[in-house]
């Protein structure tokens, strides 16, 4: 009897393996592939990048005449392999099962993968998008267009690209037909341009339940709130950086004026050519009670300095130092510059994201 409960335990035990060791094999992910014209040992490397920026490198291995297996954790996220010196990168999604990547050494960028859904999807998403962009080029470059007016190019551009973007819009809703689709996500945070909280709540909105538990959903719920913090109507976030003679100062010092709060650097010519209307802005209305905030993103404070003599920006300046630049830049979400907020005597956000003649009207109207 005793040897019949040992056996039946036994037994017992090695099922319960079998599943953690299945149910351990369904969290990874099996990159296999073979990269033609690729001769020796070449280090493969699995790197996490978001949107050109490398992360960190998260699994290493190599391949032997171009073949190659590598495993990680399958989390859901888009991924990049590295192939000794390449600067190509193929990508792939790491979701559980086994992805295939072939390609040829000569033209590693366009190597796609296979064998789970998200790869089968983005490997049709970038072959979509290779023929809708020719098409593109063929209408742009066409003998149509040569022949029109510049008028008429200008509008007929405008067309093209409207289409363009509604084609490609129309594509990625097929991919997400059911609400799961791990490339819709990607792309939609990928190319995320939006204005308004508002606009990426209708952007999650296509997206169910289960897929919020996912690195790029997370990433766009992150900006939706900066963007509810930072807009319109809400108290702009408090920080301090350090001033041009070396001390501090802060944002809620200017409590009290009208503040232009101006995220620029020296190397951003956009930024260089936004002074000449925030100069003349602050020259007309400084004493009216406009005061002018510009923090700078600069990692040379030389130059800094150097460009805040040489364009004659006669206001308060700061620079973001240290843990401080991603910090503040994360508190204003502030993903491109020149970024410009304006905030009325209460601290509060009147206006955000005006440039140019539309931020002179802006101002003009406030004092006029």
């Amino acid at each position: 009897m005793k040897k019949c409960i040992l056996l039946v335990g036994l037994i017992g035990l090695c099922f319960a393996l079998q599943a953690q060791a299945q149910s351990k094999d369904s969290r990874m992910c099996q990159v296999k592939g073979y990269i033609r014209g690729m001769q020796g040992e070449v280090p493969v490397q699995v790197i996490q990048a978001q949107k050109g920026r490398t992360i960190k490198t998260l699994q290493s291995g190599k391949s032997v005449d171009g073949n190659f297996t590598i495993t990680v954790p399958a989390c859901g996220e888009a991924y990049e392999l590295q192939f000794g010196n390449n600067p190509a990168r193929p990508i792939f999604f790491a979701e559980p099962g086994s992805v295939s990547i072939e390609g040829h050494a000569d033209s590693l960028f366009f190597s796609r993968p296979s064998g789970t859904r998200a790869n089968e999807e983005w490997r049709q998403y970038c072959l979509y998008r290779e023929q809708l962009g020719h098409w593109r080029e063929q209408q742009l470059f066409s003998s149509k267009m040569k022949a029109l007016d510049e008028a008429g190019q200008k509008q007929k551009r405008k067309e093209v690209m409207a289409e363009y973007d509604q084609r490609m819009d129309a594509y990625l809703d097929s991919l997400n037909s059911d609400g799961r689709s791990l490339v819709a996500l990607y792309v939609a945070w990928n190319t995320l341009i939006a204005d308004t909280a508002e606009q990426i709540d209708g952007i999650l909105g296509q997206f169910q339940p289960e897929m919020k538990d996912n690195t790029y959903y997370q990433a766009m719920q992150v900006r939706r709130d900066v963007l509810r913090r930072t807009a319109p109507g809400a108290e702009a976030p408090l920080f301090t950086v350090v001033s041009l003679d070396g001390d501090s100062i802060s944002l809620s010092s200017f409590r009290g004026k009208y503040v232009i709060l101006d995220f620029w650097a020296s190397w951003c010519f956009p930024c260089r050519a936004e002074t000449k209307f925030v100069k003349a802005l602050y020259q007309r209305f400084n004493r009216r009670g406009l005061e002018v905030f510009s923090v700078s993103l600069d990692q040379d404070e030389q130059k800094w300095r150097e460009a805040v003599k040489q364009d004659n920006m006669l206001w308060h300046h700061g620079i973001l130092v240290g843990d401080l630049k991603q910090q503040v830049s994360d508190l204003y979400g502030v993903q491109a510059i020149p970024a410009i907020w304006v905030i009325d005597p209460n601290g509060k956000i009147i206006a955000r994201g005006l440039r140019g003649e539309k931020l002179q009207t802006f101002i003009e109207e406030l004092f006029n």
